[in-house]
């Protein structure tokens, strides 16, 4: 039986670590999910706007990676959304878009995006961010304290 780490992601963390990826293209989707599930994430993914929401508000991730390129609602509009929404307004976000205006990017920070990538990305500045996100969960996370049973005293 071969043993497996835990990854990257789940070591600084201290846990499991679930990632919901929005991204219509299959391509994109499927590279960023295989970096991922090496870092040691878990990885759900949809392609669209809706399913995002719907999805997010289930699966309750980590962190969710969004293409602000979606075709069914605008990406901004799905960003708005999971920030306005008491289940998921904490989830942090990491945004990708190909539109290099600084005023679109100026308007998904303010929409509380966690970060913004522009489209073509290089994956190490994702894992800087991603590496910082995995760290803060593990201090948001209380301590794992030994407790004692009365049967064992």
């Amino acid at each position: 039986m071969e043993s497996r780490t835990p990854g990257e992601l789940v070591a600084l963390a201290r846990r499991s670590v679930r990632i919901l990826i929005v991204n219509e293209s299959q391509d994109e989707q499927q590279v960023l999910k295989l970096k991922l599930e090496e870092l040691g994430a878990a990885v759900i993914q949809v392609r669209h706007g809706r399913m995002a929401i719907m999805t997010a508000q289930k699966a309750s991730p980590d962190i969710i990676i969004l293409d602000l390129d979606t075709t069914d609602i605008p990406g901004l509009e799905v960003l708005r959304h999971l920030k306005s929404v008491k289940r998921t307004s904490s989830v942090p976000v990491i945004c990708l878009s190909s539109q290099r205006d600084d005023t679109y990017r100026m308007r998904a920070l303010r929409l509380n995006a966690d970060w913004f990538l522009t489209k073509p990305f290089r994956f190490s500045e994702m894992l800087a961010r991603l590496r910082y996100l995995a760290q803060e969960m593990a201090a948001s996370t209380p301590p794992m304290t030994a407790t004692t049973s009365y049967e064992e005293l």
